[in-house]
């Protein structure tokens, strides 16, 4: 298991930012959520700290926390993600799900004359 004592230390840190990639560009909370159970503390203390529970890194946007905890069937992990998110960022988080969804599905449109 993680031992939190050392996520609370760089918390505590006044140059610390929860929102902010790490060297890989992937935000704590994105990193603690791929280790999985083990990592529920480390988790837990991140989203206290008020971290990012809608975005994805920036490169893979899409990648949101919710979508890592869906990906690895983490029901503990996204019922702590949901218990934090306010009405409009459920919204948002939906939608852009949603818009991924539609534009990944519609047909693709071509410059070639009908026949």
């Amino acid at each position: 298991p993680a031992d939190p004592s050392g996520v609370l230390a760089a918390l505590r840190l006044p140059s610390t930012r929860v929102g902010e990639g790490s060297q890989c560009g992937w935000p704590p909370l994105h990193l603690a959520l791929l280790r999985g159970e083990s990592h529920l503390p480390v988790v837990q203390l991140l989203l206290a700290s008020r971290c990012d529970v809608v975005s994805g890194p920036p490169r893979v946007r899409h990648v949101t926390p919710l979508l890592l905890c869906a990906a690895a069937q983490a029901e503990t992990a996204a019922s702590m993600l949901l218990g934090c998110m306010q009405p409009p960022q459920l919204v948002a988080a939906s939608c852009a799900r949603s818009q991924e969804r539609d534009a990944a599905c519609s047909p693709r449109r071509t410059s070639a004359a009908p026949r």
